[in-house]
Parts: structure tokens; C-alpha cells; sequence
């Protein structure tokens, strides 16, 4: 057996030869030992590749997180938003205890702890698995978004993006399963790999596991598609059609008759002229034949309103960085590998990972669906689903969404309209509103 002195010699510690006498000797835990003392964090059993993770970062992480986790969960004590909160809250809580587990792992690492596989494993698992909570959040509010920014319940069917085929619920319902998915498929890989005793389970393993988070990038990605789709039908294709119908080019623009309703889609830079031509709330008084579905100017403050007009854009953004967050855990994996460069150096899981998500924990804590919309706000969406649906229980909507995407007969779950009178809805709101 070669002498260990000569690892550390006058110039320093000699990592290859290091790496070598250990790897010829891997089975004999004390001598590995011995050879790394004063170095673990050098060690072959050391599941940080050779960097000990920064203490003041990851005490740091565990504070911003937990106070974000603080914060949504007295949102939720004052609008009792149920299934927002609680995604919330399992991302954010996860986001804690896994930089708990990182900075569990510094003193493991100094304690001489040479496998430091328990608090990996925790941090490892949490902060690649909870953001799928902050996406599943995400998802909620795209029938949120169909119900309070349409303008009738007829509407809510004709700017939804698969029309009536596919319904608000059954949509959200796909993504948080796909989401879920994602969760069972990243954890299946990772139980593979930690069991894995040759190449060939740890190759099945690690296929899995990059499988799932391939399938969540996918998922992501498609979404950010379909939100985006649905922001301009509500947001833009709805006052084209509107103008162009009663042909008031004249009160809302001349220029507008050169924007088509769907070539428009893939020209962004024209679509905040359509939004200032008329408001929504404007729009809604016109276009349904009972009380619009939008929540009234009324039961939001000023701030409230402003945060009402640009809550979706704010809300895309975050999303965009959880997008950005996805793929780089994609990259780290599939590309660097375990034990990678990318893995093993905490500067890529600061700027690609908690940078990201933490710039959205703090946009939803600004932008919380409960602080946008506010009680009253709260249940006005919630009465509109309720009409929507008929009054159905959450089992029945789904049933209903997936006879309609099965159903080759066109039927209307809206309820009977009532004729307008002569007396006028009167919202008082400036245009400059929405």
C-alpha cells in the first residue's frame, strides 16, 4: 500500500494522485480516510465533487425561502385560497429544507463525513422536485384568468385556446397531472440510481431521471404557448373582433383596420395599440347580454386594479425564470453529469437555480392571486365558475369538460340569458384602467 505522505507534499495537497490511491483502495473506508484528512471535501465518496457548499449562501437561502413560505401562508390565513396555497406552499417549504440539507452538508463535509449522502440526497431531491408545486400554482390560473378577464360567459368558450373541446378545468387538470408525472418519473430515475449497483442500472436510472425533467421542460414549454395564446384572445383578439363587427374603426382607430384577429398573434409589438383602444370593462358592457363575468372596477382598490391589469405579465415572467431554472437542471444532468462540472460548482446552482426561483417567489408574493383580486375579488371568480359550470361539484366539472372534448355535437353548458332592460350597467372607470 503507498505511503499517504505523499499526497501532501510542500506545494500542496496532490489531488490526482489522491483520487488515484483512493480509487485503487475504495473498499477500505479508513485508509480513504486517511488519505483525505483535512480534505474531504476532495474525497471519491464526497457527493459535492471537491467544493464544500458555501455556508453564508445557503444559510441565506434558508431564511429568504422560509420567510417567502411565511408570507404566502398568511395570505392564505386571510383569502383561504385553497389549491394556490397549498402548491405554494409545498414548492416553498421544499425550497427550505432543501438548502437545509446544503448547509447540513457543510458541517457533514468538515465533520470528516466522507459519504455526506443523507443531507445530499435531501437537497438534491427537494430543490429539483418542489419548483413542479410553483409550476402546478401556475396552472391554476389559467382558467383563474378565463373567467375574470373574459367579458360574458359567452366569451369564456369562444377565447378559450381549444375553444370548447377543451375545457378550463380539464386544461388545468393535464398540466398539474403532467406535472405530477414529472414528480413520480424524476423520482422513480432517482430511486434507480440510488440503488444502483452496476453501469447498467445507474444508465436506466439516470435515462429516467432526465426523462422526467425532458418532460417538464416540454410541459413548461407548451404552456408558456398556450398561456401566451390565451393572454391575446382575451387581451387583443377580443376588441379587434368587437371593432371590426360594429365596424368603429372611427371612435377606436383607423389604423386598426390593417390588424387582423389572428395574424395579430405574431405581431407583439402591435398589441399594446389594440389594449389602449378600449378597456375591458368597456367592452363588457357591450358585449354580454346579462352581467359581465369580469370582476367589477369596484371591488378592487387603485393598487388592486393596477395589479389586475398587468398580474398576467408579471405572472408569465416568473414562470419564464422556473422555465429557464428547468432546463438548466436538464443541462446539469444530461450533459455535465453526475459529478459534472456543472454539478459540482455551487456558482451554476446560485445563478441558474435559486436566482431564478427566487425572483419568483418574490413576484408571487407581490402578485399573489389573493392580494390581486382580494376577497370580494375572490368570489366574484369564484361565482363565475360556478355559473360557468352550472353549479356543478368539481367531480361533475371534469366529467362534463371530458364529454365535451369527446362530444361531436355542439352543447352549451350556459344557462339562459336574461333580455337586457332599458337600465344600463354603470362600472364609472377611466379607459386608462385596463
Amino acid at each position: 500500500m503507498t505511503d499517504i505522505s505523499a499526497v501532501n507534499t510542500s506545494s500542496g495537497f496532490n489531488k490526482t494522485l489522491a483520487k488515484i490511491l483512493a480509487t485503487e483502495n475504495s473498499s477500505n473506508i479508513t485508509y480513504v480516510h486517511a488519505i483525505y484528512k483535512g480534505h474531504e471535501e476532495y474525497s471519491i465518496r464526497s457527493q459535492y465533487g471537491g467544493e464544500i457548499p458555501s455556508k453564508v449562501f445557503n444559510a441565506f437561502a434558508v431564511i429568504f425561502f422560509g420567510t417567502c413560505a411565511l408570507w404566502q401562508l398568511a395570505l392564505f390565513a386571510k383569502f383561504r385560497n385553497k389549491f394556490y396555497s397549498i402548491a405554494m406552499h409545498l414548492y416553498l417549504v421544499g425550497e427550505t429544507i432543501g438548502y437545509v440539507g446544503r448547509f447540513l452538508s457543510t458541517n457533514d463535509i468538515e465533520g470528516y463525513s466522507l459519504e455526506n449522502t443523507k443531507f445530499y440526497i435531501i437537497q438534491f431531491t427537494l430543490l429539483t422536485i418542489c419548483p413542479n408545486f410553483f409550476n402546478a400554482a401556475v396552472y391554476s390560473q389559467y382558467g383563474r384568468f378565463l373567467y375574470v378577464y373574459g367579458t360574458s360567459k359567452e366569451k369564456i368558450n369562444e377565447f378559450n385556446v381549444f375553444g370548447k373541446k377543451l375545457q378550463p378545468t380539464l386544461m388545468s387538470f393535464i398540466l398539474i397531472f403532467i406535472d405530477f408525472l414529472c414528480i413520480f418519473i424524476q423520482g422513480a430515475g432517482g430511486n434507480i440510481l440510488r440503488d444502483a449497483d452496476s453501469k447498467t442500472q445507474f444508465d436506466i436510472g439516470n435515462g429516467v431521471y432526465i426523462g422526467g425533467i425532458a418532460l417538464q421542460c416540454f410541459s413548461m414549454t407548451c404552456f408558456t404557448f398556450l398561456f401566451t395564446k390565451l393572454m391575446y384572445n382575451i387581451h387583443v383578439k377580443q376588441r379587434l373582433v368587437f371593432i371590426r363587427e360594429r365596424d368603429v374603426f372611427h371612435i377606436y382607430g383607423e389604423d386598426l383596420r390593417s390588424y387582423s384577429p389572428v395574424g395579430t398573434f405574431f405581431l407583439p409589438w402591435k398589441w399594446p395599440r389594440v389594449i389602449r383602444s378600449i378597456s375591458l370593462q368597456e367592452l363588457a358592457q357591450y358585449t354580454s347580454n346579462d352581467q359581465p363575468t369580469t370582476i367589477p372596477i369596484e371591488v378592487l382598490s387603485n393598487t388592486q386594479a393596477k395589479m389586475f391589469k398587468i398580474y398576467p405579465i408579471v405572472l408569465l415572467i416568473a414562470f419564464a425564470f422556473a422555465i429557464l431554472r428547468c432546463f438548466y437542471r436538464l443541462f446539469e444532468v444530461a450533459i455535465g453529469g453526475w459529478g459534472g462540472y456543472l454539478m459540482t460548482h455551487e456558482a451554476f446552482l446560485i445563478a441558474l437555480d435559486f436566482v431564478p426561483m427566487s425572483i419568483g417567489a418574490v413576484i408571487t408574493a407581490i402578485f399573489s392571486e389573493g392580494i390581486v383580486f382580494g376577497k370580494i375579488g375572490l368570489k366574484v371568480a369564484k361565482r363565475i365558475k360556478l355559473e360557468h359550470y352550472d353549479n356543478r361539484s368539481p367531480r361533475k366539472r371534469l366529467a362534463y369538460d371530458l364529454k365535451q372534448m369527446f362530444s361531436s355535437y355542439d352543447d352549451s353548458i350556459v344557462t339562459p340569458v336574461i333580455k337586457p332592460t332599458d337600465e344600463k350597467v354603470s362600472f364609472k372607470i377611466s379607459r386608462d384602467h385596463f
